[in-house]
């Protein structure tokens, strides 16, 4: 090297290059132009870094070039102004040296017209003359000959793997060892390094520079101080390998993510998920600390992300991959790594995978070696049940690589772009993850390497020495794959003389198990516990049922209980369950609520075991288009429980061929439950029963019923738990001792329970609201009649009849038909427009107790079970997919209706593609069934069934008369109600999917109802309707429908303004549209008449003034108008909470809080707060309800019942003293009504109960219920 000369300072301002570790894009662009110059490619003599630019080069003829290295990520683009700033900045230097060229070397896309030259053209040469003009223009104000400029200007393209490159062409000098082209190649990027860093200090004539020739000086210096032979030690005893990225693994993403081992071959063909965040993490520690361990459970990604790393640096460092690293094998590493000269500028980067193991056990000693060696760059991985502290040595960087959700969203954007198929939606696998990336992958592809290395963990446990680790994998794994976390007391038990601290520390440190404040042990995740679990009872002993068995044995019953269920649905051996659960009941310490909880879990088993048999008779006989939920229903429910299709067989094929699905379902298997039952000591059931409440423990012997291995019980002890129970308890009881047998005569239950007529007086004293009863002999069978008294909630009436009934049919086997009748405070049947919704009058048989019907609802909640998929993905995919193709049909599906020259083929194919979706929709999985939830409803799948159905209908029916046009519109509305009511049933939003139910099908459904129930109302609005233009049929529908909304609610308008033309007060009639509507639908407008309060009568408390015009609309207009229409006062520019009401049917309604808010919003009003009026209506309502008490007191006292009067007083105390609330204008009006209904429990006038129910009954206002009504106004004024 010697100093430069020839070029003056002007332009000299470089810094020089920073130090760090690695090697620059522009030190290997250096070291390239030195090789080529060597090579002959370049006529180059030298090169200096970091002079009047980036690099300076001269060239043998001494004419120079000015080198400016621009690298740039992939995405970016180099454009011409880009260009044009790097060439100005040399302008001095260019101008003043006309020989002097300027060259942009770059990785970077061309872009602004700009492409590459090499060095043999310039851009004058190579670029189209006029974007040689754009460039000449923007150079004019730096150039006075800018095209002068541009004739000795080059653009040279470097490829991104320059550094390979460089190594390649130092590989093919001839007669060189690779070892010592490598060595080479290290201490010429050391050497330019050196160089651009000291020029910091230089001038134009003390800077330093390298000959092409100083190449072939640093080989023969290293030939003659290098063995050879030592130099490729460790590569050549196998310990070391460097590493290739250009080799590309021949294999599938798809069998790639499957699952195998990560190698580097596999990044190299790009194999790997992007995993940005700790890849950074991992360079920057490699940066800054020189090394950097992976840590994490088996499928964490750590190897893909060890290689991947090793790729990123591969330009900047010498990448070595650690083949095995004995203890014996640390000399030669170590002599082998200093003979490579590591250094700062181009170091060493050692990869170890599998750390921790006895292959790479000399780690450790590596690392405290190298670990303060500037050139010597540590990277390695290790699984969490391999790792120990020593692995991370100094200032090692350890990185945790987790699952997080930005890294799922990029795994699931690159698998949509490698176009590779997912089983689960993103969304939903990440979710069950529990940010394990294996699990992950798994359930997203099914892939098996999370089967290979959790068999592998559960093999390494099989010998003697690690017994004790294995057994308790075994019980963790079995409870864990049930969702039972295993508590430590319990995995004491199991395995018991054993210590268990040892093995739970390995098996915790080696994140096999995982535990919380080690009280509960559980597997690292469920589907590892499950793979565990099948893997180690493969080759039994023990085998799965034993080990179940076990569990059941020593966990809690709730958890026990759960075992059970969750291994009955797997179908697995639950024998030797059932008798440890028969061991436990006759231990003689299990109380009621757990003998219940083990005992019906053996009886949902039961029911587990016989719809799986059922399932597979289904499956084979089920015509494609029935549902297999459906068909097993309706099979089951003719073979097993008693209802016969008989009378439906003529409707259609459909019915006939479940009668004969029914005959071939398999009779119940040998039950479990029986099984364990049959082992019960006699004393048994009496015991466990006694250790609880009555009600837990009649809930235990109702656990018993339909088994005929119920031991003998004496009743005689049995009764005296229960002597003192209440009266529901009692008849409970007397249910249930018939159905066990225990009570089978007469005069037995007489004896226990009293006679009949005991009975009857015990039932009528003890209910409250009893106030008659009576027993008769009728045609039909014996009736058992109550009479209640109409409760302050009536929306509990119907549950509390029918629970009465069932009281009855309970306390009296004599009894065939229960009746119960509702009658108000002045003794009437309670009725509303002639229909009495308390009365009941139910036979025996069309009201089963719980217990008897146990056995079918268990049968269909493991049949639900059984067919419900684990996952939401399918499902919802199905949806999704059913919703986009009936959206396909909408244009057409209109034109069907409204288009008489629709196109018959379009319509027939789409009859046929809705049987299509029918038959997709009916054999696609279930929705899942989460723990817990209640049953009941439409299902999503039934939802979108019903919308398929009756578009299909619509497409089938060519010539639809009126009644099947308004039976096909109501059948839309419905579907749509349907689909609102699924969504509601919280389904799951999934990205990557699509909206199962979009709006849009909401809308095409309701725009289909609307032109069919047009299409009735306005026949000759149809027969006019033509297209315009480029018009769909979607929109010709959209215009027919608001025609004929807009006749309709004219003709409503008219109806409305001729009822109301008698009326005296004022009155506006404004029309509101719905808020709670996604679409417009036809006549859904709510109709408001808003009638000032000034000058109403309404304001002294009468009838408002325009009410009975609801009693002058026409019938079928009034139906018409039902529960659209609304009366409501208004003052001040506030709608007032009084005497507001709707129009429902027959009679009218008051309207509610959401009706009144619904108006204002419509009306821009607002709804006036009525503090005052609240609290006085707080009182009336305390005030009825004292009333209602002094009724019943007098009803009974008539019957001849006991009458207590606390209940009165109580609720008159309740009533003063929200009386005491109210505002002191009304107190005096308050304290009248108190002391009226004070001596109504005591006198014969009307209560004022009597009186409400009459006014609702009857329509009549008492005197002082319309001056309650007026001190409402009262309030109500106050608070204006």
């Amino acid at each position: 090297m010697v100093a430069q000369s020839g070029i003056q300072g002007q332009g000299w301002s470089r810094a020089g290059a920073h130090n760090i570790a690695g090697v620059s894009f522009q030190v290997a662009v250096t070291a390239s132009l030195i090789l080529d110059g060597r090579a002959g490619v370049l006529p180059l003599a030298r090169a200096t870094p970091e002079g009047f630019e980036d690099i300076d080069v001269e060239f043998r003829d001494e004419t120079r070039a000015l080198v400016q290295v621009k690298e740039r990520s992939p995405s970016t683009v180099f454009g011409r102004s880009d260009f044009v700033k790097g060439l100005t900045n040399k302008a001095a230097v260019l101008e003043e040296d006309s020989d002097c060229r300027f060259v942009l070397a770059t990785n970077a896309e061309l872009g602004g017209g700009l492409s590459a030259t090499g060095w043999g053209q310039t851009l004058s040469q190579r670029l189209p003359s006029d974007e040689v003009d754009k460039l000449a223009t923007l150079l004019e104000g730096s150039f006075d000959h800018p095209y002068e400029i541009l004739a000795r200007s080059h653009i040279v393209r470097v490829e991104r793997s320059v550094v390979e490159e460089n190594r390649r062409d130092f590989a093919r000098i001839p007669d060189l060892h690779p070892s010592i082209a490598a060595l080479a190649y290290a201490q010429l990027i050391e050497q330019v390094t050196e160089v651009a860093i000291r020029q910091r200090y230089a001038t134009p004539e003390t800077a330093e520079w390298i000959a092409s020739s100083a190449i072939d000086a640093l080989v023969k210096r290293l030939l003659e101080v290098v063995d050879v032979d030592s130099l490729d030690e460790a590569v050549t005893a196998g310990i070391v390998e460097p590493l290739d990225f250009n080799l590309k693994a021949d294999l599938s993403p798809n069998d790639f993510l499957a699952g195998v081992d990560v190698l580097p071959s596999h990044i190299g063909a790009d194999l790997d998920l992007p995993r940005p965040t700790e890849l950074d993490a991992l360079v920057d520690a490699l940066q800054e600390r020189h090394s950097a361990l992976l840590t994490g459970p088996s499928g964490a990604g750590k190897s893909a992300l060890l290689w991947r790393t090793a790729r990123r640096q591969a330009g900047h460092v010498r990448p070595y991959r650690l083949l095995r690293l004995l203890r014996e094998d640390v000399p030669t590493l170590s002599r082998w790594i200093r003979l490579q000269e590591p250094s700062k500028s181009y170091p060493l980067l050692i990869c170890g995978d599998n750390l921790g193991r006895p292959d790479t056990a000399g780690w450790t000693a590596i690392a405290r070696e190298f670990i303060d060696h500037p050139g010597v760059l540590l990277l390695g991985a290790c699984r969490e049940e391999d790792y120990h502290p020593e692995l991370a040595i100094g200032r090692t960087t350890v990185v945790d690589p987790k699952l997080d959700r930005d890294l799922a969203t990029s795994i699931g954007a690159t698998l949509a772009n490698s176009q590779v198929p997912t089983v689960l939606d993103i969304d939903e696998a990440f979710e069950a993850s529990e940010g394990l990336l294996m699990e992950f992958l798994s359930m997203l592809l099914t892939g098996q390497r999370l089967q290979q290395v959790v068999e592998q963990q559960v093999a390494a446990r099989l010998t003697e020495e690690r017994a004790t680790e294995r057994e308790i994998f075994r019980y963790v794994a079995t409870a864990h794959a049930a969702g039972v976390p295993l508590p430590a007391d319990v995995l004491t038990a199991l395995i018991p003389d054993k210590d268990l601290t040892g093995a739970l520390a390995l098996l915790d440190r080696e994140h096999i198990l995982i535990s919380d404040d080690a009280s509960r042990w559980q597997g690292l995740h469920e589907l590892r516990s499950a793979i565990a679990r099948d893997y180690i009872h493969r080759f039994p002993p023990p085998t799965a049922g034993t080990t179940i068995a076990h569990l059941v044995k020593h966990l809690p019953a709730r958890q026990a209980s759960r075992v059970i269920e969750a291994y009955a649905r797997l179908d697995s051996d639950l024998e030797p369950a059932a008798k440890v659960v028969a061991e436990i009941l006759n231990s003689g310490n299990v109380n009621p609520q757990d003998g219940t909880l083990l005992v019906t879990s053996l009886a949902m088993a039961d029911a587990f075991r016989h719809a799986r048999e059922c399932l597979h008779i289904v499956e084979d006989l089920r015509p494609d288009s029935i549902d297999p939920a459906a068909a097993l229903l309706f099979a089951y429910s003719e073979r097993f429980a008693g209802v016969s299709f008989d009378s439906l067989k003529g409707i259609g094929p459909g019915f006939a061929y479940l009668a004969e699905m029914a005959a071939a379902l398999p009779p119940r298997p040998t039950s479990l439950r029986d099984l364990c039952l049959r082992d019960l000591a006699s004393a048994t059931v009496l015991d466990i029963a006694t250790r609880g409440t009555a009600d837990q423990a009649i809930t235990w012997l109702e656990s018993l019923e339909g088994s005929d291995a119920i031991p003998a019980v004496s009743i005689e002890e049995l009764w005296e738990h229960f002597s003192e129970a209440s009266l529901k308890v009692t008849a409970r009881l007397s249910a249930t001792l018939r159905a066990l047998a225990i009570v089978v005569d007469a005069e037995s239950f007489d004896e226990l329970f009293g006679s009949f007529d005991d009975r009857l007086s015990r039932l009528s004293n003890d209910l409250p609201d009893c106030v008659g009863i009576c027993s008769l002999d009728e045609s039909d069978g014996k009736v058992v009649t109550l009479r209640l008294l109409v409760p302050d909630d009536e929306s509990l009436l119907n549950d509390w009849c029918s629970e009465t009934c069932r009281l009855i049919l309970n306390l009296f086997p004599e009894a065939d038909i229960a009746e119960v009748t509702v009658v108000t405070p002045q003794g009437d049947r309670y009725s509303v427009h002639n229909f009495e919704p308390g009365h009941k009058r139910i036979p025996r048989s069309n009201l089963p107790r719980s217990p008897e019907t146990a056995v079918n609802a268990n049968f269909l909640r493991a049949g639900r079970l059984l067919l419900a998929s684990k996952y939401w993905t399918e499902p919802i995919r199905i949806l999704a997919n059913t919703s986009r193709q009936l959206l396909e049909l909408q244009n057409d599906a209109v034109s069907w209706l409204i288009n008489p020259r629709h196109n018959t083929r379009r319509r027939r194919e789409a009859t046929k593609l809705a049987s299509n979706l029918g038959v997709q929709l009916a054999g696609a999985p279930k929705e899942p069934v989460a723990d817990g939830v209640a049953e009941g409803g439409k299902s999503a799948l039934e939802a979108m069934s019903d919308a398929l159905t009756v578009v299909r209908d619509i497409a089938a029916k060519e010539t639809p008369e009126g009644r099947d046009l308004r039976s096909l519109g109501y059948r839309c509305r419905g579907a749509v109600e349907r689909l609102a009511e699924a969504r509601r049933s919280n389904l799951p939003s999934l990205s990557t999917v699509g909206d199962p139910f979009p709006d849009s099908l909401d809308d095409m459904l309701t725009l289909l109802a609307d032109v069919l129930l047009a299409s009735v109302e306005h026949p000759a609005l149809v027969k006019r309707l033509r297209r315009h233009g480029s018009e769909s049929w979607v929109e010709v529908a959209r215009r027919f429908v608001n025609e004929a909304a807009t006749l309709g609610y004219q003709t409503e308008r008219e109806a409305l303004e001729e009822a109301l033309a008698t009326t005296e007060a004022d009155f506006e009639i404004r029309q509101v549209v719905r808020p709670d509507l996604k679409s417009v639908r036809l006549l859904t407008d709510w109709w408001v008449i808003l009638v000032p309060a000034e000058g109403s009568t309404s304001a002294e408390g009468d009838e408002p003034a325009p009410l009975p015009f609801f009693e002058r609309l026409p019938a079928d207009m009034a139906e018409q108008l039902a529960f659209r229409t609304f009366l409501v006062f208004g003052a001040a520019g506030r709608l007032l909470p009084l005497h507001a009401v709707k129009l429902g049917g027959s009679r009218v309604w008051p309207a509610n809080e959401e009706d009144l808010s619904t108006i204002a919003l419509g009306l821009d009003m607002e709804v006036m707060e009525s503090t005052h009026l609240q609290v006085w209506d707080l009182f009336a309502a305390e005030l009825v309800k004292a009333s209602r008490a002094a009724s019943l007191l007098r009803r009974r006292q008539q019957a001849g019942l006991n009458a207590d009067q606390d209940d009165f007083m109580r609720q008159l105390a309740s009533a003063r003293k929200a009386a005491q609330e109210c505002h002191p204008l009304l107190h005096s009006e308050a304290n009248l009504l108190l002391e009226r209904v004070e001596h109504e429990a005591s006198s014969d006038i009307a209560t004022l109960a009597e009186e409400m129910y009459r006014s609702l009954t009857h329509e009549e206002l008492s005197e002082d219920l319309t001056a309650m009504l007026a001190l409402r106004v009262g309030a109500l004024s106050i608070d204006i």
